[in-house]
């Protein structure tokens, strides 16, 4: 009786399907300023989604900030030193109220952590 009840519990088809994971965005500060960082990319729906305003360290690394079904990132940002050093392109995009102008940049996937990411330095 209670192997009938837990093979009823199973999904009809779900015998063979395939799990797709999206990969994620990592954020890498190689910069030794603190910045804030906004970025604009296509979710998992391929939606045009904005991730608002993250903060790293000098030399942080923030792992799948986001998950993307995209290649292709939008992104902006600033030193919180006054925005002395900034990373800026001509694509105006509206966040939280704020207009940044976003560089667009096409990742690189790396397959074997199923991550795109992007270095950030201060050349």
């Amino acid at each position: 009786m209670k192997i009938a009840i837990a093979l009823s519990l199973l999904v009809p088809g779900a015998a063979g399907a395939s799990l797709t994971v999206i990969p994620g965005l990592t954020v890498q500060n190689r910069c030794g300023k603190s910045i804030v960082f906004v970025a604009r990319y296509q979710d998992v729906r391929r939606n045009w989604t904005t991730l608002s305003e993250i903060g790293l360290n000098g030399g942080d690394t923030k792992q799948h900030v986001a998950g993307m079904s995209s290649p292709v990132l939008y992104y902006y940002a600033e030193s919180m030193d006054g925005g002395k050093t900034r990373w800026a392109g001509d694509q105006n995009v509206r966040v939280d109220g704020k207009v940044y102008p976003m560089k667009r940049e096409t990742l690189a996937l790396n397959t074997a952590l199923n991550s795109y990411r992007l270095t950030l330095t201060c050349r």
